[in-house]
């Protein structure tokens, strides 16, 4: 072998760990980020009712608070998740707070830009009457 073949081998096998590394650091902080946030639905690119149901979930496992995020194109697709949500299923859903921001990335190619992210956090209305009207019942 030559040593530029030899040279392009190394590289390319050096550009692959760091593609493994990348990955495997990627993947631990996502496990990181869900167990910090057991109540979180991160909007990506599957259909709009899978977010939905993910929500109703969690509200029905007895969160009190769910919080739905997304970036960049995935952030029509989090609104129309929450609208749909409030209007077609669970009807005494507010919206708690809504945050907007930003975030820096650096992409494959090492070029470095923005990302735009929304927070929704919604909780249920009126939750503690129906536990209160559940307690005077049994009473």
């Amino acid at each position: 072998m030559k040593s530029s073949q030899i040279e392009r081998k190394v590289s390319t096998q050096t550009l692959a760990q760091q593609i493994f590394l990348t990955i495997c650091s990627t993947f631990q902080r996502h496990d990181e980020k869900m167990s910090e946030q057991p109540n979180l639905v991160r909007i990506g690119k599957k259909p709009i009712m899978n977010y939905v149901t993910a929500c109703v979930t969690l509200f029905n496992s007895g969160d009190g608070d769910v919080m739905v995020r997304a970036r960049g194109q995935a952030i029509e697709k989090a609104i129309d998740t929450v609208q749909m949500l409030k209007r077609s299923f669970l009807k005494n859903v507010v919206i708690r707070s809504i945050n907007l921001g930003s975030e820096d990335v650096t992409r494959f190619d090492g070029t470095r830009g923005n990302i735009s992210t929304i927070e929704i956090t919604l909780s249920r209305e009126g939750e503690e009457e129906y536990e209160d009207e559940e307690a005077v019942q049994a009473e």
